[in-house]
Parts: C-alpha cells; sequence; structure tokens
C-alpha cells in the first residue's frame, strides 16, 4: 500500500513529506513509540533525501514547497 501511495502521490506532495509520512505510518503500524517514530522519521527521511539527491544526483519529487 506504501509503494502504491508513493507512486500516487509523490509528484505531488513531494519526497520529503511523503516518505517522512510513510515511514512514520509505518514505524506507528509496526509498534513503535510515537516519540520513537517521530525522531528515526524525522532524522532518516531528511538523510535519504540529502545521499540520494546531493550525493548520487538522482532526481527526486519535489513536490508544491519544492523540497
Amino acid at each position: 500500500g506504501t509503494m502504491v501511495a508513493y507512486l500516487l502521490l509523490a509528484e505531488t506532495v513531494g519526497f520529503v513529506l511523503l516518505v517522512g509520512a510513510l515511514l512514520l505510518g509505518l514505524l506507528l503500524r509496526l509498534g513503535s513509540r510515537i516519540s520513537t517514530s517521530v525522531v528515526v522519521a524525522g532524522l532518516f527521511t531528511p538523510a535519504v533525501y540529502h545521499i540520494f539527491f546531493h550525493l548520487l544526483r538522482v532526481p527526486l519529487p519535489r513536490g508544491f514547497w519544492g523540497w
């Protein structure tokens, strides 16, 4: 379901917001505490964005806010 959501919403919402929300939702669904899930999603999402967009130069969807 998350892959379909990413495919359908990535261009509109953008990589950072969508992946952060999807990761947070998956972590909560797996039973993690809310505080841990927010911290992991908040740190992991920008790190992945930086690695793929800046270091590997993979074009990622920027979304309506330009992230």
